[in-house]
């Protein structure tokens, strides 16, 4: 496996018998919060060309690139202007025609802790200049599980976690044009020349 540095600790060498493994974050061990990384979001970029990454981290160290040619991982440096619950990029990642790339924050809250947290936020990274643009929280308290972008009409559609919650956001004015609770968690959107936004649904 390729090394993906995060912090000063490679993920090859993490040894997960060995940490304290949980899915409750109050009761996770330090070392596994440090090295405990997953890739929950890919998309690859041809312009560059990199594969830009979307990481679970419980450090917080949510964007990087992988180069195909190199083999090397880079960090985008997410973790300087993350909050506490921004935990991963769960499926809410989306390379732009206007070659930037648009995502949007997840976490791992559970219901009772749900109205402790300020909800996930929108960002559109910058390649030529390294920053991450804020664009946004869409809606307080939930997070974002997925993204999907109309760039011929500026909305950024998304599903949220734990509240099953659907939203629509206006790029330009970055303000919420919609909501609606919609008891499910699709994990992946997608527009239609119309202008209609897909997602699967389950009972």
């Amino acid at each position: 496996m390729p090394k993906a540095l995060s912090h000063g600790h490679y993920v090859w060498k993490f040894d997960r018998n060995a940490a304290e493994v949980s899915q409750d974050l109050e009761l996770m061990g330090p070392k596994q919060k440090k090295l405990d990384i997953h890739f929950t979001g890919v998309a690859y970029d041809r312009r560059y060309p990199v594969v830009w990454c979307g990481f679970t981290s419980f450090v917080g160290d949510l964007l990087w690139t992988f180069d195909p040619k190199t083999k090397n991982f880079k960090s985008m440096g997410f973790t300087k202007i993350r909050e506490e619950e921004e935990i991963k990029i769960h499926r809410g990642m989306h390379v732009g025609p206007d070659e930037l790339v648009y995502f949007g924050t997840a976490s791992l809250i559970t219901i009772p802790r749900r109205r402790e947290t300020p909800g996930g936020r929108l960002f559109r990274f910058h390649p030529t200049t390294g920053q991450s643009e804020y664009l946004g929280r869409p809606l307080k308290n939930d997070y974002i599980q997925t993204i999907e972008v109309d760039h011929n009409r500026g909305i950024v559609y998304g599903a949220t976690w734990p509240m099953a919650r659907f939203f629509a956001w206006d790029l330009e004015k970055k303000k919420l044009i919609f909501e609606e609770y919609i008891a499910d968690w699709p994990h992946q959107l997608r527009i239609d020349d119309a202008g209609n936004c897909w997602g699967s649904y389950a009972t």
